[in-house]
C-alpha cells in the first residue's frame, strides 16, 4: 500500500542494500519497481550489482538508450513482464500497471528538477505516482533535502535512520584550514597541509582525492587594461578559460568561444589575466607537485559517456590511480575502497549568492564527497581550505551534527516564509528591446496588484541576473 519513507543514513553505512531487498521482496509479490538516479554514471555500479543479484529481468531508462531498446522496455513496462526499471528523471513517467515500489536514490539531488520545457521535481512526482498506483515511496539520502526533512517532522513521511557505518568503518576526521591571513603564491592553491597528507598517502599506497566544483581552467578572465571581464553574447554569463579545448566556454548555455586577441570592451590588444582556479588548475599544479603520481581528473569535460566514466571508476577501485582531482561528479553514491584522504580546495564562493538553497546545497555536497573516505579498511580523513571557518557549514561539516544545522535553516526559511514553508512563482518577461520588456513587467505588475489583498508579496520587477 502507498507509504513514503525517507531511508536516511550516513554514508557507507548500506543503505543501498537495504533498499536491494526491498527490490526483492517487492519482485517475489510479483509487483513491479521503479528505481531513479539523479545521474547516468550512478547507474553503471548499480547494473554490476543487479547483474550479481537478479542475473536479468531489468532495464535501463536514460537520454542514452537507443530508441529500439527503449521501445522493448515501454511494452514490457506495459504488459508487466518487465518487472524492475531504473533510470533519471524521465523513468517516473512510465506507465506501470502493477507498480509496488518506487526507490529514488540521492533524492536530494538538484539533477531531478526539470528546468526546460515542462517543469517538474522528479522526486515529487514520484510520491504522487506512488499515491496514484498504491505503491510504496523510499527517498534515499544521507543528506536529505528540506522538503522531505520537513514533511517527516509534520509526520507525512516515515523516517528510519541508519547512524554508524557498515562493519567496523567510522565516518572520516574532518579537519578546517583558515586561509585567513595567510600569504599566497601567485598560482598555488594547495595548502602545506594537503600537501603533506597527499605526500603522506602516497607513501602508504592509499589514494587522495581534491575536489573542486569548478570545471575548466579559470573561471574568470579579465583584460589587463580595462579590468573588464570576458561575457557571453549569447546569455551575459561569465566565460571559463578551458585548456582541454583551447578556448572560452559559457557553462550556462554552452557556447564556446575563441580567445579573443583585443578587449571587447576596450578595444585593445591586450592579454587576459585568469582569476581563481578551474579543476585543470589544481590538476597542473598538483602535477608539478608530485611529478611520478598516477592522476585521474574527473568532470563531465573528461568523461562525456557512462562507458567512459566506468573505466574510469575502474580504474580507481583497482588501485591504478594515486590521486583523483573531481568536480561533484565524483561526489555521491561510489565507493573507492583505497580512498583515506579528501581535499576540499574551494567552497567558499558556493556559500554566497541569491540562492536560499546555498547553504542546504553546499552542506550536502560536502558532506557527500567527504562520504567517500574510509568507507571500508582504511581510516578516513578530510580538509577544507575555507576563508570562512565560522560559517555554519563548516561548523556543522566538523561537529557532524547534521540535526543541529537543519535546524537552524529551517527556523531561517519558516521565518522568511520561502520554501518549504512558502511558495514562489517567477514571471520572466523576455524580448527583443529592454525598454518593451521592463515596461510590459512595470503594467503587468499594476494588473497583478490586487493579490496583495490575498497575502502576495510581489516584488520587482527587475532585470534578470543573467
Amino acid at each position: 500500500s502507498y507509504s513514503t519513507i525517507l531511508l536516511k543514513g550516513v554514508t557507507g553505512s548500506g543503505k543501498t542494500e537495504i533498499y536491494m531487498d526491498a527490490i526483492a521482496e517487492a519482485i517475489s509479490t510479483g509487483a513491479q519497481v521503479l528505481v531513479l538516479f539523479p545521474e547516468i554514471n550512478l547507474s553503471t555500479t548499480f547494473v554490476e550489482r543487479l547483474k550479481q543479484r537478479f542475473k536479468s529481468g531489468f532495464a535501463e531508462w536514460h537520454s542514452s538508450i537507443l530508441k529500439k531498446e527503449k521501445r522493448k522496455t515501454l511494452i514490457g513496462v506495459l504488459d508487466g513482464s518487465l518487472k524492475l526499471v531504473f533510470g533519471t528523471r524521465s523513468a517516473v513517467f512510465l506507465p506501470f500497471n502493477k507498480l509496488g515500489l518506487i526507490v529514488v536514490d540521492e533524492e536530494h539531488d538538484t539533477s531531478y528538477k526539470q528546468e526546460e520545457g515542462t517543469r517538474y521535481h522528479a522526486r515529487d512526482m514520484a510520491v504522487l505516482k506512488g499515491f496514484y498506483s498504491n505503491a510504496a515511496v523510499l527517498l534515499v539520502s544521507a543528506t536529505p533535502s528540506m522538503e522531505t526533512w520537513v514533511n517527516t517532522l509534520q509526520n507525512k513521511y516515515r523516517s528510519e535512520v541508519l547512524s554508524e557505518r557498515f562493519g567496523n568503518a567510522t565516518m572520516p576526521k574532518v579537519s578546517l584550514i583558515d586561509l585567513g591571513g595567510r600569504v599566497h603564491q601567485q598560482n598555488h592553491w594547495l595548502s602545506k597541509e594537503i600537501i603533506e597528507k597527499i605526500s603522506f598517502c602516497l607513501s602508504n599506497k592509499t589514494q587522495s582525492l581534491l575536489f573542486l566544483n569548478r570545471r575548466g581552467y579559470s573561471p574568470l578572465l579579465i583584460c589587463e587594461k580595462c579590468f573588464q571581464m570576458l561575457s557571453c553574447k549569447n546569455c551575459d554569463a561569465k566565460l571559463a578559460e578551458h585548456k582541454l579545448y583551447n578556448a572560452l566556454l559559457c557553462h550556462l548555455c554552452g557556447t564556446k568561444y575563441d580567445i579573443p586577441k583585443t578587449c571587447p570592451s576596450c578595444h585593445n590588444q591586450s592579454s587576459f589575466i585568469p582569476v581563481g582556479p578551474g579543476i585543470e588548475k589544481i590538476e597542473e599544479e598538483t602535477r608539478r607537485l608530485f611529478p611520478s603520481a598516477k592522476i585521474e581528473v574527473l568532470s563531465s569535460d573528461h568523461y562525456q559517456t557512462p562507458t567512459d566514466l566506468k573505466g574510469c571508476f575502474q580504474r580507481i577501485i583497482s588501485g591504478e590511480v594515486d590521486i583523483i582531482i573531481g568536480t561533484q561528479v565524483i561526489s555521491k553514491g561510489h565507493n573507492f575502497p583505497l580512498l583515506s584522504f579528501v581535499g576540499i580546495i574551494d567552497v567558499d564562493l558556493a556559500l554566497r549568492g541569491g540562492d536560499i538553497r546555498a547553504a542546504e546545497n553546499t552542506f550536502q555536497l560536502l558532506r557527500q564527497v567527504i562520504g567517500r573516505a574510509g568507507r571500508f579498511n582504511t581510516d578516513g580523513e578530510a580538509y577544507i581550505q575555507t576563508y570562512f571557518p565560522k560559517d555554519p557549514v563548516m561548523k556543522a561539516i566538523c561537529s557532524n551534527n547534521d540535526e543541529e544545522f537543519v535546524m537552524s535553516q529551517k527556523n531561517l526559511r519558516e521565518a522568511a516564509k520561502v520554501p518549504p514553508f512558502g511558495r514562489m512563482v517567477a514571471l520572466l518577461i523576455s524580448g527583443v528591446k529592454h525598454e518593451t520588456a521592463m515596461s510590459f513587467a512595470k503594467y503587468l505588475v499594476t494588473q497583478i496588484f490586487f493579490l496583495k489583498d490575498y497575502g502576495v508579496e510581489i516584488f520587482g520587477p527587475a532585470d534578470a541576473r543573467i
